[in-house]
């Protein structure tokens, strides 16, 4: 989640507590780990803006309360300790029951090689004209295809 800071009493560390109910009523401590936190020494920076905070849910996490039109919802709660006053809220979690993890990502496949460069024709070299005498003997030959079939001197 993103915390956003606005003056130096809106710093970490945070610490993170859950209602399993989905109210606020009562709090557990649980094993709510936290990741990574928010800068700070007892809840004063002199930071601002937008500052990660991650934390990890234990796997077996058991929600049964209600929100949004949601089930399986619990609360958290996210603070820091600013001596002038506890900075933080309340957030609603929707944990799916056996929900299965995402497919990991197919592995990357490079694109196929270029084709091999085309065999140069016989008689010139690569980046060459053709001579007068080949371009004359090529033209000559339809030339007379053309005479052929049109009957035409």
């Amino acid at each position: 989640m993103i915390i956003f800071q606005q003056n130096a009493d809106g710093a970490g560390p945070y610490s993170c507590k859950i209602n399993y109910a989905g109210t606020e009523g009562k709090w557990d401590n649980g094993p709510i780990k936290v990741i990574t936190n928010v800068p700070g020494v007892a809840g004063v920076s002199t930071g601002k803006g937008q500052l990660p905070f991650v934390i990890k849910l234990p796997n077996d996490l058991e929600c049964t309360g209600s929100f949004g039109g949601k089930n399986n919802i619990c609360m958290l709660q996210c603070m820091n300790e600013a001596p002038n006053g506890r900075f933080g809220g309340c957030i609603p979690i929707e944990v799916k029951p056996n929900a299965k993890p995402p497919p990991p990502p197919k592995p990357y496949t490079p694109p196929p090689p270029p084709p091999a460069k085309p065999k140069q024709a016989e008689g010139y070299a690569d980046g060459e004209d053709l001579t007068k005498e080949q371009l004359d003997a090529l033209t000559g030959y339809y030339r007379k295809k053309l005479k052929l079939r049109f009957n035409r001197d």
